[in-house]
Formats: structure tokens, sequence, C-alpha cells
């Protein structure tokens, strides 16, 4: 019985190895197949340098870090916009994200909007212009703009969660903007927190007061029409820009 075994223990080996020499096999022909994915396993991968910068908007320091992939260019540009959080730009996901992208040869500059991370926080909550979110982005793309090597016909923003309802208002504004890439963005923010049958009418006042590292709450009837023209279904009756 035991010359049977060693047989059987040889026949499953051999399928084994069979199997996974097929799906190897199977996988790179896929690849021939598709000329998007050769080119994406071909892809040089840049080295780059990076440094923090700091540029202003009404008044406020607000502080960035941009990637610069080495060589000569012109490499297209992106702007990232992150998402409510203490961190700011410095989360793990915006700073891998960034670095990736300097990888694949895009200039990039991750930053804090007002009241986030390292940036200034707002001295007073008077009018919608303490809150100039926007203005913070759009400054962002005249410092990018600035950066030797950009080719400016291909300048791209990127937002995630809160910053993913910015970039898609100074997107279909700013004629610079080629390409928008939305993350997350808000959907159904009236119904959710602040319709009939809202919870917690009050969790995105907190959220956010908290998240700034504020004293006290941002005014709801300041921080409220900010938010609800930051919902996707708003924004998206906006034509497109030229």
């Amino acid at each position: 019985m035991r010359p049977k075994s060693i047989s059987l223990r040889v026949i499953f080996i051999g399928a084994l190895v069979f199997l996974i020499l097929g799906v190897s096999y199977l996988k790179g022909f896929k690849i021939l197949l598709s000329p998007r994915l050769l080119l994406a396993r071909f892809q040089p991968t840049f080295r780059y340098t990076s440094q923090e910068i700091a540029f202003s908007n009404r008044g406020l320091k607000l502080r960035g870090s941009l990637y610069i992939p080495e060589g000569r260019g012109p490499f297209p540009g992106i702007v990232i916009a992150h998402g409510s959080t203490r961190l700011g730009r410095k989360l793990a996901l915006y700073v891998v994200m960034s670095q990736r992208l300097a990888k694949k040869g895009y200039i990039v500059l991750s930053f804090d909007f007002r009241g986030f991370g390292e940036s200034d926080d707002p001295p007073k909550f008077d009018s919608p212009e303490d809150l100039d979110f926007v203005g913070d982005l759009s400054q962002a793309v005249s410092t990018l703009t600035t950066v030797k090597g950009l080719d400016p016909k291909r300048i791209y923003l990127i937002g995630h969660s809160f910053g993913a309802g910015v970039v898609i208002q100074e997107g279909v504004k700013d004629p610079r903007v080629g390409k928008i890439v939305s993350v997350s963005p808000g959907r159904r923010t009236f119904e959710r927190f602040f319709g009939e049958n809202a919870p917690d009418k009050t969790w995105p006042q907190i959220r956010i007061s908290q998240d700034m590292k504020l004293p006290s709450l941002i005014p709801m009837d300041l921080l409220y029409p900010i938010l609800i023209s930051f919902i996707a279904e708003a924004i998206l009756q906006f034509p497109q820009h030229p």
C-alpha cells in the first residue's frame, strides 16, 4: 500500500504545480492581451524630493507638503484636499497617496485647510469668508502653478470626504483645473444630518469644530450653508467649465 500512497502524493504535487503554472500563464496572457496592463507593468518609477511649504489665503498661513519627481518634465500636477481630520495632510492615507503619485511622475501638493492640521485657525466666525475652504484650495492651485517643471495644462484635483465636496466646487469654477477625482463626497447630507428625521443635527457642527481643534463650536447658521454647498447633488447642477 505504501507505493500507492507515494504515487498519489506525486500526482497531487504534480497537479498543484500544474495549477500554479497555469494561473501564472493566464495572468501573463491577460497582460499581453491588454495594452493598458502591459504599459502599467513597465511604467517607469520616478525618484522624487519632498519639502514643506506655506502659502496664504485671506491672511491665514496654510501649510503644505510638496512632492516633485526628478527628471526633465514637464509633469502633470495634483492638489490633494484632505477630509475632516485633526491630522490634515499628515494622515497616513494622504501621505502614502502623495508619495505614490510622485513616483508615477506627478507633482503633488497636499495641504491643510484653515483650522486643520498645521494651518492657521480662523480668528473669528462672523461671515462665510472666515470658512473660505474653496479659497484655500484655489490658493493651493495657484501655488502649484509656480512649481518649476509643472505642465499647466495638466492640473488635477483629488479630494476625499470633506475635501471631495471642496474639489468639485473649485473644479467646476476654475478653468485651470483639468480633471477632478472626488472620493466619498457628501451625499444626502440634508436628509441625514439636517432633515426632520435626522438623529443628531449637531453632529456635523461638533465633528468639524473638534477636528479643527477649536475652543468653541462654529455657529450653525454659518456652517450649515457651507456644508450644504458641498453636497454632490447640489454641486453637479453646475455646467462644465471650458
